[in-house]
């Protein structure tokens, strides 16, 4: 969580000197004590994005097709990260078979969200869950994450808000 926290501090703060990363993934992002957010070679300022094209960045970690691009982009490709630290797997790919074209992540990211068919943590088997997730209320963790895939205006409206949330949700008396 501590890890999480300052990504999504840097995160904020990229934001707020108004920038949009554009390619929130794992690979950019190192340090195991100190994270660092990394490779902005694609991100722009936010008053060009009329201008930009919103088909860059990896598709495994771009929000659904028709999503504007803004600050909710970067915060979407954050959460799948960290569904990521926790599941030790993607939300919604077979890390053996992912789609490789931009449009069609996105067409089937957004198909899977509108059927719910994707790795909800409620759906997961018990052997699917990380040990230090047992005692973790799955179906409030399932909604957050919901929350966090869902509509851009629907989504957390910081990261602050969404890490107090998780926070809160992991750290239970069953698995502190």
């Amino acid at each position: 969580l501590k890890l999480l926290g300052q990504i999504a501090d840097a995160l904020t703060g990229v934001h707020q000197q108004g920038f949009i990363h554009r390619d929130v993934k794992p690979g950019n992002i190192r340090g195991t004590t100190v994270p660092y957010l990394l490779d902005f070679g694609v991100s722009i300022e936010r008053r060009d994005i009329s201008s930009t094209s919103s088909q860059v960045g990896t598709g495994l970690y771009m929000p659904p097709l028709g999503d504007a691009l803004d600050e909710h982009s970067d915060t979407f490709g954050f959460a799948i990260v960290v569904y990521e630290m926790l599941f030790g797997r993607h939300p919604f790919f077979d890390p053996l078979n992912p789609p490789t074209l931009i449009d069609e992540t996105r067409r089937m990211t957004t198909l899977r969200l509108r059927q719910h068919d994707w790795h909800a943590p409620t759906r997961l088997r018990p052997a699917e869950v990380p040990g230090d997730l047992r005692g973790v209320d799955m179906g409030r963790l399932e909604a957050m994450f919901v929350r966090a895939f869902g509509p851009p205006q629907s989504r957390w409206p910081d990261l602050d808000m969404f890490m107090n949330a998780l926070g809160e949700t992991l750290l239970t008396t069953a698995n502190q």
